[in-house]
């Protein structure tokens, strides 16, 4: 295991955002955390212009290694934001985030609430969205299939 290099509070602070996400109540959007790069380096926000290249990485290697722990924790499939409300599903063991500066968008979708098939569908999903898949699935559109996907999950209708 990787140690990261951040304080304890950045750490819980982060994991609540992950969290949140995981149950669908994120302040941001629901399954959807907006990580800023400055949240996931030592130091005060403030000090990460000074060495933005080398933050950039270290924000980077911190958040994968978060990620990769709370996805052993958690059944889950964190998908990282890849266009204009596209998310792409990423195998976080295998794949690190790689360098950020600025931010980036996880959506994180709980499958303990998934039947086998749902989940064997979407464990197999990697490198394609989920909303996608769905939408293929069901010959939807994507915002049909954003409902429909977190209508299962959480048992509920999706604003």
């Amino acid at each position: 295991m990787n140690t990261i290099d951040l304080s304890v509070d950045k750490i819980l602070d982060l994991w609540s955002e992950l969290e949140a996400a995981y149950y669908g109540r994120n302040g941001y959007g629901g399954t959807v955390a907006e990580i800023y790069a400055y949240r996931c380096v030592g130091g005060e926000a403030a000090d990460f212009e000074t060495h933005r290249d080398r933050n950039a990485v270290v924000a980077g290697a911190n958040l994968t290694e978060i990620l990769r722990r709370f996805a052993r924790r958690h059944e889950c499939v964190i998908s990282l934001q890849s266009g204009p409300d596209e998310f792409t599903a990423i195998d976080i063991a295998a794949t690190s985030i790689g360098p950020f500066d600025h931010r980036i968008h996880l959506e994180i979708v709980d499958l303990s609430r998934l039947g086998q098939d749902a989940k064997f569908a979407l464990a197999t999903a990697t490198g394609r969205g989920l909303y996608d898949l769905v939408a293929k699935a069901f010959h939807v559109g994507r915002d049909e299939a954003k409902r429909r996907l977190l209508a299962t999950i959480y048992g509920k209708v999706a604003q």
